[in-house]
């Protein structure tokens, strides 16, 4: 015959398990979360540095077209020093007139 103490003792030993349970499953569920957040963040860093060599590539190919249509090597200089200077946004600078 089974007692009422045993059935209660059965009943917190049940209450027990399913907690533990519980908790397992909450810890899984925050691993699986942490993973991917991580998972969101290599793909962002992976996306930043797609898009840097993107850009890259775009200079490159902007410069080489840059030297193919210039009609001359001085030409193709003379263009860059002024985008440097226009870059810098230095004031140009007066001739010296010798009198």
């Amino acid at each position: 015959m089974i007692s009422y103490f045993s059935i209660g003792a059965l009943i917190v030993v049940i209450c027990a398990l399913i907690a533990l349970l519980i908790a397992e499953h909450l810890r899984v569920y925050r691993l699986h979360e942490q993973a991917r957040e991580e998972r969101m963040d290599l793909i962002t860093e992976l996306l930043d540095r797609l898009d840097g060599i993107r850009v890259y590539g775009n200079n490159e190919r902007k410069e080489l077209l840059d030297r193919i249509q210039a009609p001359d090597f001085n030409n193709l200089k003379a263009a860059e020093i002024r985008t440097i200077k226009a870059q810098s946004n230095e004031e140009p600078k007066q001739p010296i007139v010798l009198e």
